[in-house]
């Protein structure tokens, strides 16, 4: 599988998210550049650059749609509140599985990370977020991540 990329900017978890859950479901060969292109367009669209909307995120689903043989339930997006809910329907070798959700951010921000798989461990996540000299995964509340939090 293609490593997975961590943000550039404070801003762009959104759009880096929606990139890696694409990649790991497709690879990069089979990444369309006009898709690629499109999503730039769309993602990083709040005022102030506080990163990507959810208007935008569900505009994206449709977009990769048209470009792609990836229908909407292959990537999902989901709030923190219905997480139980989908998980216990949602079938992790075929689907990722975006979370928008205020862990590990300022107060008032929304972060976007990526639900590679659940098992009896809990939630293995992908955090775009880079975190100088943070290397292995962590364990909080059951939930696996790349990061600390």
């Amino acid at each position: 599988m293609q490593p997975l990329n961590y943000q550039i900017t404070e801003c762009d978890c959104g759009l880096t998210t929606i990139n890696n859950a694409i990649l790991s479901l497709l690879g990069r060969s089979n990444f369309n550049l006009h898709l690629k292109n499109k999503i730039d367009l769309i993602c990083v669209d709040e005022p102030n650059f506080h990163g990507t909307s959810r208007i935008a995120m569900e505009h994206i689903g449709k977009v990769i749609e048209k470009y792609t043989s990836l229908k909407s339930r292959y990537i999902k997006n989901i709030e923190l509140d219905d997480l139980e809910i989908e998980l216990k329907y949602t079938d992790f070798s075929n689907t990722k599985v975006i979370l928008r959700t205020k862990y590990g951010v300022v107060e008032g921000d929304e972060h976007y990370v990526l639900i590679m798989r659940v098992d009896e461990m809990g939630m293995h996540i992908f955090d775009p977020y880079y975190v100088e000299g943070v290397t292995k995964s962590s364990t909080y509340y059951g939930i696996e991540s790349n990061r600390y939090i």
